[in-house]
């Protein structure tokens, strides 16, 4: 369990990195704020892809990022929850 818990945390930040156009650049400040959950993701995102998805959809995908990077594995979504809501995002 703790290592698909692993698995979906790091999925976050890969989807957080893209969201955000930090990439590698996320910084370990930017991670602890993220760890601390004192962050908003819609005000991180990539200033080149706000305007080019619908609002809710971005809405979505940030809380999908928020679930996956919970600090309790316990409180992570699957693999499988993250797809499925990957999947109802791509449909907005």
């Amino acid at each position: 369990m703790s290592n698909m818990a692993g698995d979906v945390y790091s999925f976050g930040v890969i989807l957080l990195k893209m969201l955000t156009g930090l990439g590698k650049d996320l910084t370990i400040s930017a991670k602890r704020e993220i760890k601390n959950k004192k962050y908003n993701i819609v005000e991180m995102i990539d200033p080149d892809l706000k305007n080019s998805y619908p609002l809710e959809a971005g809405r979505l995908m940030c809380e999908l990022i928020k679930q996956c990077l919970e600090v309790d594995p316990k409180m992570r979504p699957t693999m499988q929850e993250v797809l499925d809501n990957l999947n109802a995002i791509a449909q907005i």
